[in-house]
């Protein structure tokens, strides 16, 4: 079971960061709940272990679009939000990739157990 577990950690990581990149941010929830859905967990394990996969995943995506972009857009962001520093805005981007990807994962469990009528 906690192989299937890891597996699907790392399927997530990986279409996730592909999913980033082409598809709108809500890719990230519908690839978790179908993660959840086809590997069997908890719901609150689910939420938690896909909270920090999206955090991961989005912090990860921020600081590369902020090295390829020289800093450009963070700094501007950073002004417009009262002067935060591009660290603040990484951990922001994680929280809220987070919480995307875990309710998504939330989701895809909750309905594998309503599926499956437990």
């Amino acid at each position: 079971m906690i192989k299937y577990q890891f597996i699907s950690a790392l399927v997530f990581i990986v279409f996730g960061m592909i999913a980033q990149s082409y598809l709108p941010w809500y890719s990230l929830a519908i690839l978790a709940a179908l993660c959840t859905f086809l590997v069997k967990t908890r719901p609150s394990q689910s939420f938690m272990i896909y909270f920090l996969l999206g955090g991961i995943v989005w912090s990860s995506f921020a600081i590369y679009i902020d090295i390829t972009s020289a800093s450009r857009l963070s700094s501007k962001i950073g002004v417009l939000f009262g002067s935060l520093n591009i660290v603040v805005l990484v951990v922001l981007t994680g929280i809220i990739g987070g919480i995307t990807s875990g309710l998504g994962a939330l989701v895809g469990s909750l309905s594998r157990s309503i599926v499956n009528g437990q």
